[in-house]
């Protein structure tokens, strides 16, 4: 604590310049002075709100958590500029740290409504710089919303890409080993001979047609094959035969094809298995690869689809569009989740800006991912109604109590713990459906069920 501050120096802030020389000498009675050094923590998210905070000097950074990581949101190295609203909010809604070493004016919560009861001018003050200070707040947080929203989107892509693509890389480098071993066995075994060529021609039609009925469903009886397979080329003499027994299971061989393949071709027996072999594990490692390529297009496909590039702003769309590209992209976060579709054969295609309304299913299907703490039931589901199509999201998760349910779509309301939400996700829901879109969202919510309905009016006014 430092030296009292005197009536002279609280005229000079702007919070008390209406202050008559009585309401000064007064508050000087009731304030301290507390010098901080920096960097400090003034109070964090979530705190009690127990004293307005007024800077002499120094400077305040303010900050919000968003999912863990803390985002500055404003801050001022103004004399006079003011933190923490007691009557009005109980809690802190951000965290303020002094950066520099700095000098604040503590006011109690109490000497604040005694203030105010005394009819003291700082009411005025503070409702304007709440006033003024809310929506730019508002603003702020919200672009942090969509700043977080889209880091994840893009960390759940790179997720979902890196698997496909490392697939397809580990893949074609085996590739490379099973195509040499191919040419290697059919130029031990054919050479310069036509007949011998002829053979392999039809012995490669022959294990592809194999491969194709063969059912490898069963694991157990998958190394049961295996096993025998291998103790047979071992008899046989064939080097390497536990390494080739998996390929040759792929490719639908079995002890009997292959006593039969021995009896028809003899001593060159070992040379067609290790052929065979090879020829399975270059057709299997094609289909890998083209496997893996097929959803790395179908990632960026949905990816596309779900930020509607190179297409104008409003559009008709299928809703049933957007939800599919959207589960595609959280993907990673429903690997655990029973997904159900209950999608209405036929809907009429909806007016509407796209981008936006995929904005609404990733945080409608992100909160119920979280209400499930990601491994119950998700429903998703949609059916015409009159001139609307209807949109839910529902959820087998635990449920609110009327009183949260009844505060969900508030700004800034919350039951994340701090850090973990911002408290815009369903505002933002609220606000795309209801003032961009004519429609209407509400929730019904009970232990063991909560449902998310989103009603869209299928024909909107054209900009």
């Amino acid at each position: 604590m430092t030296a009292p501050v005197r009536p002279q120096d609280l005229a000079a802030l702007p919070l008390f310049e209406h202050f008559t020389p009585d309401q000064l000498a007064w508050t000087v009675d009731h304030v301290d002075v507390t010098a901080y050094d920096a960097p400090t923590v003034l109070f964090r998210e979530g705190d009690p709100t127990d004293a307005l905070y007024v800077l002499l000097d120094g400077e305040i950074g303010l900050y919000r958590s968003v999912d863990g990581d803390p985002r500055r949101t404003g801050g001022s190295d103004v004399p006079g500029a003011w933190i923490g609203l007691p009557t009005i909010a109980p809690t802190q809604r951000l965290e303020a740290r002094l950066e520099r070493p700095s000098r604040l004016l503590v006011i109690p919560a109490a000497t604040v409504e005694e203030m105010i009861a005394k009819g003291m001018p700082i009411t005025p003050h503070l409702l304007k710089g709440l006033v003024k200070g809310l929506p730019q707040f508002e603003d702020v947080a919200r672009q942090q919303e969509r700043m977080a929203v889209l880091g994840k989107l893009a960390a759940g892509l790179a997720h979902e890409l890196n698997n496909p693509a490392a697939a397809a890389r580990r893949a074609a480098g085996q590739l490379r080993t099973a195509l040499a071993g191919l040419a290697g066995a059919g130029v031990a075994i054919a050479g310069g001979d036509a007949a011998l060529r002829e053979r392999l021609q039809a012995l490669t039609e022959e294990v592809a047609a194999r491969a194709a009925a063969a059912d490898l469903s069963d694991a157990l009886d998958r190394g049961d094959r295996e096993d025998a397979i291998a103790e047979w080329l071992e008899d046989a003499g064939v080097g390497e035969a536990w390494s080739l027994a998996g390929d040759l299971v792929e490719a639908g061989a079995d002890v009997d094809w292959l006593a039969g393949l021995a009896a028809a071709d003899g001593a060159r027996v070992g040379d067609l298995v290790r052929w065979v072999a090879a020829a399975s594990a270059a057709d299997r490692l094609l289909a890998q690869v083209e496997e893996s390529t097929a959803r790395l297009s179908q990632l960026v496909g949905a990816m596309k689809e779900y930020s509607h590039l190179d297409r104008a702003a409003q559009a008709d769309v299928d809703v049933r569009d957007g939800l599919e590209s959207t589960l595609k992209i959280l993907g990673h976060k429903l690997a655990d989740v029973t997904l159900r579709r209950d999608y209405a054969p036929s809907l009429p295609r909806v007016t509407a800006w796209p981008s936006e309304l995929n904005q609404v299913w990733t945080n409608l299907l992100d909160n119920a991912v979280d209400a499930v703490d990601g491994c119950g039931t998700i429903t998703v589901r949609t059916r015409a109604d009159g001139g609307a199509v209807v949109v839910e999201i529902e959820d087998d998760g635990p449920g609110m109590p009327p009183e949260v349910a009844a505060r969900v779509f508030d700004p800034f309301y919350t039951t994340k713990p701090v850090g973990r939400g911002t408290g815009l996700g369903l505002d933002t829901v609220q606000r795309i459906v209801r003032k961009a879109h004519r429609g209407d969202v509400a929730v019904e919510s009970r232990p063991g069920r909560t449902v998310f309905r989103v009603r869209l009016p299928v024909e909107q006014p054209r900009p």
